[in-house]
């Protein structure tokens, strides 16, 4: 399977995956893509993000009520122009509104008698639906779920065509309407004078399967706990299915989760474009299903463009079943009396042999009935009759009502305003038993299966275009992002029916004919001058085999590939519709969700790491550090003493702070013990670390915007000691089941009596027992690991005012000093704990019951949330330090200011410059707080203060090279310190355009040509 290819949206069925969005053809030049990726102007953001934030998935049966004596629904997710109340619909009050398919067929049964309006109320009272809709959400109404994407497309005024455009591509559909034999390049006419493919609000398939799109509905109170139908929207939800590539997994040998059957959503999508992309992709597919057959069963001479996947089956019987179904669903409108009303169609109904119908059987055609099909397509596209009524149903009936049109408008909208559709009990053909009534009576049945949504489906391959955004409307005027006071066409339609959207944007009020009824969306036409822009969410569907699995974890691995035992090549080049010349990453909208910037730059401080040498240069200079600490050696180690006086002789240390980045301990089944990664080879950090320290050092701030500088979350996690627990953020998978994934002991073997614990002593539930063993190692956070619950973690259990910076448990310290505001749906705790697992484990006589936990991480991105927390103790500590509070106060003394002097700017500094050394020695003082607690710094800084009397070296160089030579927390300091001094060596690549990037080297300043002068020792 080809890897890390640029983007195309040209007729492939072979391709598997896609993008969503901004996906150009492959007949414009490199230049032109870039060109069209940066001229794009859409926005895409994560609202609810796990990526870098700690949502959970909102309930799915929230929503917001507006209104005082009707109140209508909004969704959960929008912006309050009007006083809303947030509500928790009950599972019986939707019940009402839904009847869920599966277990129970579709009943396309006479409706009672009535007029045209009571019949298209009983229909909407109770929409059909199914799983796949509800997992998305449980009412018709749009729903921003876990890590959504939400895409804002500002408007623009001129549609962006470059002036060296070459291409020139006919689409499937010739000017006639009809479409081409020739199997084309692009399903729509692309040219200097039609955009066509170019047309940035397209919304594409980002795999090959199919989709439907289900309809909304609005909804409003009728009474305290019954939910009446309004009418239906002009928007609502595409759903893409993509089959299970089992094979395609086995033979790339891959561990990414891509391969596994899923649903992908849009939310706020267009209903009339939709119709559109159905009758282009329906038309593509009846013109050439020999030819898609052919290719399938790869015959000779077939097109290999057409040529489904073999691992896909599936695919190829879901473009039998909808070509199959449109022909049904043609052939019955044709034998509705009331629905012939062209000549042309009463023609081609006389022309239609008897045995079709038996051919288009009810049930679900699969890719065997291909055979058979193709004889009656092949019938259809020879006659000039059949196939323009065909063309004609399609464009003008079909399509409209597979895009969620219902039957009255469908009719209204071809001028039959006096027909109507479905025929009540009390009409013909209803009337009578006889055979040709019956008869007539199973074509009705036959064209109302298109209200299954089981029925609907149309396949496509991975980069089709399948509608467009809705409107956005709002009174301000429109910008790049989506409107503070914005709201979507759904919502317009909702505040419309209410009487609220008038007053809102300051029109005249329409007229009540404007309102949305029953069988009839809303008229929004006096709100035309409030459109800004467009917008929709996407979303990738939970899979069983991992429900963490979000939509940021399927694009990552989409555009970066999955690294579980060896690094992949990703599936699309995302970096190929971005401008390289720019700081800023213009292009492609995805860049700022997925952080594409911080993963460009984390390859390249990884390359930077690879090309320094570091090994010969890292031993350099901590063979000069060495020289210059002064710590007393025994053989080759520092002497240092324990609290209790004990020794702690150790290496000096690091000596290749730039490891490689390989997984080191080779056996990775089973039980891996504590002593097994402690004690074994540390692997360097890859990407994935770098761009989980990014991740945590943006989320974690002193106000009002300064993140604690990478290199220095670097050396942190260098001396914490992240790199000897690769193996165990790298390599995790979600099961609950001991024998199917990575167990770790979580502390040293528990036959050492000191060490095992009794489980009484860990909190009660399994997930919290692991959150705190997890983040006491290897993270080394017990003052987020010692709170029993997750709100203990976020803080919540001490009041903000309340908390003690730098001693109170959980974050509570950390929002009081400014680090962190949490948002009310955010939880690290909960974010951790269901992320992490563990059963405990005692130990054999006599040291049981007491044991060790043994704990596995369930997702990856736990990483990134644990190396925050690690940021959030020591922001939180350099705020203590900084603000002089109450903990970090010994006695009635002092300190000299000089030791809080900020770290200098190291623009055009060199490792031999005074400013690095005062740098390090800033992060050196506030490490002493983090390693060893708010009275541990008083203490040793103001033992300094007084013990450097007389010295002619500043405070912290005092503290750094000279006092207390035999406490283990200098020893640590200085450690973290070296760290930071080799990755400071880094190029960080802040403000440089991508292009240069591989030319970014590490300065390699050998650490002798410090001088005296300079760095004072």
């Amino acid at each position: 399977m080809p890897r890390n290819v640029a983007p195309v949206c040209d007729i492939d069925w072979a391709r598997y995956f896609s993008l969503p969005v901004a996906v150009p053809p492959s007949g414009i030049t490199a230049a032109e893509r870039v060109q069209y990726a940066g001229a794009l102007d859409v926005t895409a953001t994560t609202p609810i993000s796990t990526h870098g934030r700690y949502f959970k998935d909102p309930p799915a049966a929230e929503v917001r009520g507006v209104g005082a004596a009707s109140r209508v629904l909004l969704p959960r997710h929008g912006r309050d122009l009007v006083p809303a109340s947030r509500e928790t619909l009950s599972a019986a009050t939707m019940n009402e509104r839904m009847t869920l398919l599966g277990t129970t067929a579709f009943q396309p049964a006479a409706p009672a008698p009535g007029s045209v309006s009571a019949v298209d109320a009983k229909l909407q009272d109770k929409v059909p639906t199914d799983p796949r809709a509800l997992s998305f959400s449980p009412m018709p109404i749009p729903r921003l779920g876990v890590d959504s994407v939400e895409m804002y497309f500002e408007t623009k005024p001129v549609p962006w065509l470059p002036a060296t455009l070459a291409i020139n591509q006919l689409g499937i559909l010739d000017i006639n309407g009809m479409p081409s034999a020739a199997v084309p390049e692009l399903l729509l006419t692309t040219s200097k004078t039609s955009l066509g493919e170019l047309d940035r609000l397209l919304l594409r398939s980002p795999v090959s399967g199919r989709f439907r799109f289900d309809p909304y509905y609005l909804y409003r109170w009728s009474g305290a706990t019954t939910l009446e139908v309004i009418g239906p929207s002009s928007t609502g939800r595409l759903l893409i299915e993509q089959p299970p590539l089992s094979t395609a997994r086995s033979v790339e040998g891959t561990h990414t989760l891509l391969f596994e059957a899923r649903t992908f959503a849009f939310d706020h999508v267009s209903r009339a474009d939709v119709s559109e992309f159905v009758h282009a992709l329906l038309a593509f597919q009846l013109r050439h299903l020999e030819a898609l057959n052919a290719a399938h069963k790869n015959e000779a001479g077939a097109e290999a463009r057409l040529a489904i996947p073999g691992s896909s089956p599936e695919v190829m019987g879901w473009v039998v079943a909808g070509v199959s179904r449109m022909l049904r669903a043609w052939t019955a409108f044709l034998s509705v009396a009331v629905l012939r009303w062209r000549i042309e169609d009463i023609t081609a109904a006389e022309a239609i042999p008897a045995t079709w119908t038996a051919t288009l059987k009810k049930g679900e055609p699969k890719a065997s009935d291909a055979a058979a099909l193709i004889l009656i397509a092949t019938q259809v596209i020879g006659s000039a009759n059949l196939l323009e009524s065909l063309m004609f149903f399609s464009r003008n009936v079909y399509a409209r009502r597979l895009a969620g049109y219902s039957w009255t408008e469908v009719l209204a909208l071809n001028g039959q305003n006096a027909a109507r559709f479905p025929v009540p009990s009390d009409q013909p053909p209803f009337t009578a038993n006889d055979a040709v009534a019956k008869a007539a009576k199973e074509q009705h049945q036959r064209l109302r299966l298109i209200e299954d949504p089981n029925q609907r489906w149309v396949a496509c391959w991975a980069g089709a275009p399948l509608g467009r955004p809705a409107p956005v409307y709002a009174s301000a005027a429109p910008g790049t992002a989506f409107p503070v006071d914005g709201v979507t066409t759904y919502e317009l339609e909702a505040l419309h029916a209410g009487d609220l959207a008038a007053a809102v944007f300051g029109v005249a009020a329409p007229a009540p004919a404007s309102k949305p009824t029953a069988g009839r969306a809303g008229d929004l036409s006096a709100y035309t001058g409030k459109q800004v822009g467009h917008a929709c969410w996407f979303t990738a569907g939970t899979i069983a085999t991992n429900p963490l699995h979000t939509t940021t974890d399927w694009l990552l691995e989409l555009t970066r590939g999955t690294h579980f035992t060896n690094v992949e090549e990703p599936f699309v080049d995302l970096m190929s519709l971005v401008d390289k010349a720019d700081p800023r990453f213009r292009g492609h909208p995805l860049v700022a969700p997925l952080r594409a910037d911080q993963h460009e730059k984390a390859v390249h401080l990884r390359r930077q790491m690879d090309a320094a040498g570091m090994e010969v240069l890292g031993i350099a200079s901590l063979g000069w550090w060495d020289s210059k600490v002064g710590f007393t050696k025994v053989g080759t180690k520092w002497h240092h003493l324990n609290a209790d006086g004990t020794d702690n002789d150790k290496d000096p240390s690091p000596r290749k702070p730039y490891n490689d980045d390989q997984t080191h301990p080779a056996a990775l089944s089973g039980v891996l013990s504590f002593d097994d990664l402690i004690f074994g080879s540390p692997t360097g950090f890859d990407t994935f670390d770098i761009e989980s320290a990014w991740l945590a050092t943006e989320r974690m701030r002193v106000s009002p915007d300064r993140a604690l500088p990478l290199p220095v979350v670097l050396a942190l996690m260098e001396r914490e000691g992240v790199k000897q627990f690769a193996a165990i953020n790298r390599r995790v998978r979600y099961t609950r089941t001991e024998g199917a994934t990575l167990l770790w002991e979580a502390l040293r073997r528990a036959d050492i009596a000191p060490v095992a614990r009794l489980r009484a002593t860990y909190p009660g539930p399994d997930v919290q027992m692991a959150r705190e063993a997890w983040l006491s190692y290897p993270y080394g956070l017990d003052h987020y690991a010692t709170p029993n619950t997750d709100d203990g973690v976020d803080g919540r259990t001490v009041l903000p005012a309340d908390a003690v910076i730098g001693m109170s448990e959980g974050l509570s310290g950390a929002v009081k000093a400014g680090v962190i505001a949490l948002d009310p749906d955010e939880s690290v705790g909960r974010y951790i704990s269901s992320r992490v697992f563990g059963t405990f484990v005692p130990s054999p006589a006599p040291i049981g019951p007491r044991g060790t936990p043994r704990i596995w991480k369930l997702h990856r991105r736990m990483h990134w949330a644990g190396i925050s927390l690690m940021v959030a103790y020591f922001r939180e500590i350099e705020a203590g330090i900084l603000g002089n509070t109450s903990a970090f106060v010994n006695g009635a003394w002092t300190r000299n200011a000089s030791w809080v002097a900020p770290p200098p700017d190291l623009t055009g500094k060199t490792p031999a410059d005074t400013e690095w050394k005062d740098y390090l020695s800033y992060y050196g003082m506030v490490y002493i707080g983090y390693n060893g607690g708010p009275s541990t710094w008083a203490d040793t800084i103001k033992t300094a203060e007084t013990a450097m009397v007389g010295s002619p070296l500043q405070y912290r160089d005092f503290l750094l090279f000279k006092h207390r030579r035999d406490r283990v927390v200098i020893g640590n300091m200085v450690r973290f310190v070296i760290g930071l001094d080799a990755f400071l060596r880094l190029r960080y690549l802040d403000n440089e355009a991508p292009q240069n990037f591989a030319a970014a080297s590490a300065d390699t300043t050998a650490a002798a040509t410090r001088t005296v002068a300079k760095w004072g020792v």
